[in-house]
């Protein structure tokens, strides 16, 4: 009677703690394009995890604009939108957004052209985030 007992003590608790257990919210999910809306604006766009990476992102009629906060911008962020060796203190060119992601063009960085074009894919959750080279960022609006 007490190894059955404790048996079916043992299954219960069992399926409580796997009902109990939230799976992680997966990157790039399906969540749907984000809007033009919820990006127009000047963001501070900080890093998830504990690097402390941050840097300010604007986004103004059809312009963008990158530029580090209270430092340099952030490497994978540089990175991702100018390639592998590159640096910079201010990148800036067009963007649009549409069901395939948030997409810059004509980029320069530190007054320089002749960069790629790029798509990002943001995602809400309910914050808007985006995958930069590993790193996941979350956007915060600014006054």
């Amino acid at each position: 009677m007490k190894r059955k007992l404790t048996l079916i003590m043992t299954i219960l608790a069992a399926a409580l703690m796997a009902s109990s257990c939230s799976q992680p919210v997966p990157t790039g999910g399906d969540y749907g394009p984000v809007p033009a809306s919820r990006f127009r604006g000047k963001h501070l766009v900080f890093a998830t995890g504990t690097s402390g990476d941050k840097f300010i992102w604007e986004f103004s009629g059809d312009r963008f604009k990158i530029s580090g906060d209270d430092g340099p911008i952030p490497g994978d962020a540089v990175f991702t939108i100018l390639g592998k060796g590159q640096v910079a203190k201010a990148i800036d060119g067009r963007w649009t957004v549409d069901e395939q992601g948030l997409t810059l063009t004509g980029i320069t960085a530190d007054g320089k052209d002749g960069y790629k074009d790029v798509t990002l894919r943001p995602f809400q959750t309910p914050v808007v985030r985006v995958d930069l080279d590993g790193t996941q960022y979350v956007f915060r609006q600014l006054p």
